[in-house]
């Protein structure tokens, strides 16, 4: 798609009459044949040109008119007549969306985020960021015979007391690099409000001011005064070394159009849109004033001018007034400085290079400001070392218009808030659910923790980043993820050696600070179906038996077993057969029911254990076979295979990856999705792939679990160090795991033959600490007490089947024993394992702190497997000591109050009604099922999520518990026939305003004839 924000080629656009003010009278005097003359010197510029580098502060790309003729109300001439002489990119972006990150990447060659800085800006008081050994563009111009200064805005950092405000300034500008310095030490509305020259205050900040923040300041010191003066210090620079032999690096970062908006008294109301408007045109002057002294002194023939932005327009500028006066700060782009969308990041980028670049020309090259090293570099055809500039490419192909290729293989976006974001041909992959910065939907807000993890946008149709295409395009999240992943491990983004990068970078930070810490809503699956939005809770057969035994008997004991047992009113639902030879393919290409192990069908299995008051489970592969080669896999019968698991009615389907050599995980996976929307019956897809292809990834765009380990044990008997070995596997991927996706350690192996009573304890403690499906393995018709105590213990459920769906991790291992927390739940309380691992018992002491809560605090602890009476414990940050039995845990609840309430446990009566009309006379029919809540917190009334057929009518009536769902079917009229449709429930839980886990009910009707007349 064209953009239509982009500069044409060769347009200039034509400057507004000469204002009759004295101060900017040149600004408009130099669009004579003077400055036209730069453009058309031809003789080959010596080796080393002169680098002008202008920096503007929080200038959006739509700010400079000829790059935003339709929507740009603010006159640029010098910045038009600027990219008229010479090339504007239609595609820079800068590091990051604020400005000392950015500044850190145009000095470095180096993204921000690779430093300590991870998120939000330095003051003006705070200490260096670029480290004293590192290389930056200025060393590197010096080291060949530059001479370096830089006027304006630093922002990255140095030691400046604050004690002593006559104390020298240490640390700064001529410590990395440059041979002069004058200006401010941070933004302008950052204290100290002071000129420093060099290393020393002009004035000291003796007195207090404040322009936004208040703070120190020099007496003399107005901020209105700073922008005409940083101009005429770097027109006094130029001139004095137009006489020099040596070239000249001129770093020119200016503290405009940043607040405190202040154009001086000339410009106010030149603009005719308000002060912004006014002290962008005062911008534009100052960048005609350095234009004008280059030509005036003779060196414009020979420097290399570049004038770009920090990052895009701040909301400060009344963002939303200027639109209401047609004027787009960021042309059309969504968002603004601060922003991980293109409107926080996307800049302009002019440059005027006579006899190298040719004039009126654009470049649609993805760039980033990282590139100043690499192409300062190339200019002197010199090699960097492999510690230096590990970001940066060079721009000469662009600017020599020699590129044929894309400069980067990818660039990448950083917000203020830390999130990322990858973009590489016309894809753009943010890894966060908002804005990442001032924008909605913003981070950590309840409409923005309801959206999809990622965000990926096609820039070349969508250049407002409007449509998420994540969910359509699983396959390209998970390349630019991966991509985006080596590009952090590598240390670097060009080719070289490895680096390391100053600090633990976490990708998806912007996500993981919008999770809650305690009540809030976290991210939905993607499908927006609203199944799993918490771990699935069933029984799977083959970790105790393998293929052979399955067969329907087996299933219907083990249903009636799980119904005996309490697991039900527990809240295990899923049932059905795994890998136990239950269809082949017919010569029609459909599945058919193996009838000499099932002999109702499985159609007829399912609406058994539907009766039951609970949900069918069954099993396939996503290859050309399953595993043991006994059943058809789903390869290239991806759509009827998933209408017969619709037919069947089936609620969960475990889909395996073997016998799919030559198949992508990715596509395959998302085939198999897409047809089971199409078959148009919701079922839980859990994906098996154990762990290959790195599902945590991409699994919840097209499923709701995902196998992230081996298996856990062969059939029949349990194995304990694998199983301790996929928990340490498991918990590095809790950041993966949330509402409709989780991670899946495999099916539990409590009860089964090899374990001892603790170590069934421990395994079931771990699966509902890291939010994992409690899938049971072992044989139900055969339990110990026990066994049953622990699989149906509520207070440990509770924890798994918490709304919040935070996965736990270890924030503490010492030896042998680990301390799991980081798992709020939905009443503000906090889960905490304490897991030994050892021989002996142990003592552990616990901390507020590493769990959750500020020290000094009175909080309840209620030991869950013991469930005696909450203990209080206050005055110390030690909540107390444990003792944990060798091989064992103690399992906790820790909350401010005595209340330990336990979220809803939906148990149904049936999840079929099957109706049948008798005759031909009109007649209403009626079926009723049952939803009891097994929870401590009372529901509100289900709604009817969906439309329903004309014939079918669904009414809800609460009387206490359980809640009484009525569907009325009127057949009057109906033709012969089977009708059959799928309602669909909704509630939220009270407490945490979590929604709850739909519910879905199937209604069978039949009407033997046609039956006339109305009623």
């Amino acid at each position: 798609m064209t953009d239509p924000f982009a500069i044409p080629a060769g347009v200039v656009h034509r400057p507004l009459a000469k204002p009759t003010t004295s101060m900017p009278s040149q600004f408009y005097s130099i669009l004579g044949a003077g400055l036209l003359s730069v453009v058309a010197l031809a003789a080959e510029p010596p080796a080393k040109p002169n680098i002008v580098f202008i920096l503007a502060d929080d200038l959006g790309y739509g700010d400079v008119h000829c790059l935003n003729p339709e929507h740009g109300k603010i006159a640029t001439p010098m910045l038009d007549q600027l990219a008229a002489q010479g090339m504007a990119f239609t595609e820079a972006h800068s590091s990051s969306a604020v400005c000392t990150p950015t500044r850190y990447g145009i000095l470095t060659g180096r993204y921000n985020w690779r430093s300590r800085l991870q998120q939000g800006v330095l003051l003006g008081y705070s200490t260096p960021l670029i480290a004293a050994d590192r290389l930056t563009v200025p060393a590197l111009l010096k080291q060949h015979g530059y001479a370096t200064a830089c006027i304006g805005k630093w922002h990255l950092g140095m030691t400046i007391s604050k004690e002593d405000p006559h104390a020298p300034v240490g640390d700064g500008p001529l410590t990395r690099g440059f041979d002069q310095y004058f200006g401010i030490s941070a933004s302008l509305d950052m204290a100290p409000f002071a000129f420093i020259e060099n290393d020393h205050f002009t004035e000291a900040p003796t007195a207090e001011k404040q322009w936004v923040r208040k703070g120190a300041a020099a007496p003399g010191f107005e901020a209105v005064d700073v922008l005409p003066t940083l101009t005429r210090k770097a027109v006094e620079f130029i001139g004095d070394r137009a006489t020099a032999k040596q070239p000249f690096f001129l770093y020119l970062p200016l503290a405009s159009p940043h607040t405190p908006i202040v154009p001086t008294k000339e410009w106010q109301g030149k603009s005719g849109i308000g002060k912004y408007g006014d002290f962008v045109m005062e911008t534009d002057w100052a960048v005609g004033e350095v234009l004008a002294a280059l030509e005036k002194n003779g060196v414009a023939g020979n420097t290399l001018v570049i004038f770009t932005s920090d990052n895009g327009c701040s909301p400060a500028a009344d963002t939303k007034g200027l639109e209401q006066q047609g004027h787009l700060a960021s042309a059309g782009r969504r968002g603004y400085k601060a922003d991980i969308f293109d409107g926080g990041h996307r800049i302009p980028f002019l440059a005027r290079w006579p006899g190298q670049i040719k004039p009126g020309t654009r470049s649609d090259q993805a760039i980033c400001l990282t590139d100043l090293m690499a192409t300062c570099a190339g200019i002197l055809d010199a090699k960097l070392p492999d510690n230096a500039g590990e970001d940066s490419v060079s721009l000469l192909p662009a600017f020599l218009g020699t590129a044929d290729q894309p400069l980067h293989e990818a660039v990448v976006h950083h917000s203020i808030n830390g999130s990322f974001a990858i973009r590489q041909g016309q894809w753009k992959l943010a890894l966060c659910p908002d804005s990442g910065g001032w924008s909605e939907p913003k981070p950590g807000k309840t409409n923005s923790l309801e959206l999809p993890p990622v965000q990926l946008f096609d820039t070349t149709k969508d250049i407002a980043e409007q449509t998420n295409e994540a969910a359509a395009h699983p396959e390209v999240v998970a390349r630019l993820t991966k991509l985006l992943e080596r590009i952090v491990a590598d240390g670097r983004s060009t080719t070289g050696p490895p680096q390391r990068n100053d600090a633990e970078i976490v990708i998806h930070k912007g996500r993981k600070e919008a999770a809650p810490k305690t009540q809030a809503n976290r991210t939905i699956h993607a499908a927006q179906d609203g199944l799993a939005l918490t771990p699935p809770m069933g029984w799977y057969p083959w970790n105790m038996f393998g293929q052979e035994p399955q067969n329907e008997q087996l299933i219907r004991d083990t249903v009636a077993a799980l119904i005996a047992s309490g697991m039900k009113d527990a809240g295990y639902s899923y049932v059905g057969p795994d890998e136990g030879i239950c269809f082949s393919r017919g010569d029609d290409g459909k599945l058919t029911t193996n009838l000499a192990r099932y002999p109702s069908g499985l159609r007829g299995l399912g609406d058994h254990i539907h009766r039951q008051g609970l949900k069918y489970a069954l099993y396939t592969d996503a290859g050309t076979l399953t595993c043991s080669k006994a059943m058809p896999g789903t390869k290239d019968h991806e759509v009827e295979d998933m209408q017969s698991f619709a037919d069947w009615r089936t609620d969960y389907l475990k889909i395996d990856w073997c016998n799919t050599k030559g198949q992508e995980i990715i596509a395959t996976y998302t085939k198999l999705h897409d047809a089971q929307h199409t078959a148009g019956r919701p079922l839980v897809h859990s994906l098996c792939s154990w762990g290959a292809g790195e599902p945590w990834l991409w699994g919840a765009l097209v499923g709701h679990l995902w196998r992230t380990t081996g298996d856990i044990c062969g059939p029949g008997k349990a194995n304990w160090p694998e199983a301790m070995s996929i928990v340490a596997q498991n918990e590095k991927l809790s950041q993966w795991a949330r509402p409709g996706g989780w991670n899946d350690p495999d099916m539990l192996i409590v009860g089964m033959p090899g374990l001892s009573k603790a170590q069934n304890r421990t395994i079931f403690s771990l699966w509902c600490m890291m939010a994992a499906p409690l899938m049971a393995g072992n044989d139900l018709r055969d339990m110990t007490p026990e066994t049953i105590r622990i699989l149906t213990n509520k207070e440990a459920v509770g924890v798994n089947q918490d709304p919040l769906g935070v996965q736990g991790r270890i924030v503490r291992a010492a030896g042998k024993v680990d301390v799991w927390a980081g798992k709020p739940l939905f009443d503000g309380s906090q889960a905490v394992l304490l897991v030994n691992r050892g021989a002996s018992p142990e003592t552990v002491s616990l901390k507020l702190s590493e769990i959750g809560f500020p020290a000094q605090t009175e909080v309840f602890v209620r030991d869950l497997w013991r469930h005696g009476a909450a203990e209080a414990v206050s005055g110390s940050d030690g909540v107390r000591s444990f003792e944990v039995d060798a091989g064992d845990v103690v399992f906790l609840r820790v909350a401010k109050s005595n209340g330990f309430p336990l979220p809803p446990v939906i148990v149904a009566d049936s999840w079929l009604v099957s109706l049948r009309a008798g005759g031909t006379a009109p007649e209403k029919l009626t079926g009723v099922i049952r939803l009891a809540n097994k929870g401590s917190t009372e529901l509100p009334p289900w709604r009817v999520a969906k439309d329903l057929p004309a014939w079918l009518a669904v009414a809800v009536t609460k009387e206490g518990n359980p809640q009484t769902i009525t569907t009325t079917v009127a057949t009057a009229s109906l033709k012969k026939g089977l009708y059959h449709a799928v309602v669909r429930l909704d509630n939220t839980e009270p407490v945490s305003g979590k929604p709850m886990s739909a519910v879905y009910f199937d209604v069978d009707l039949e009407v033997p004839e046609d039956i006339a007349g109305g009623n």
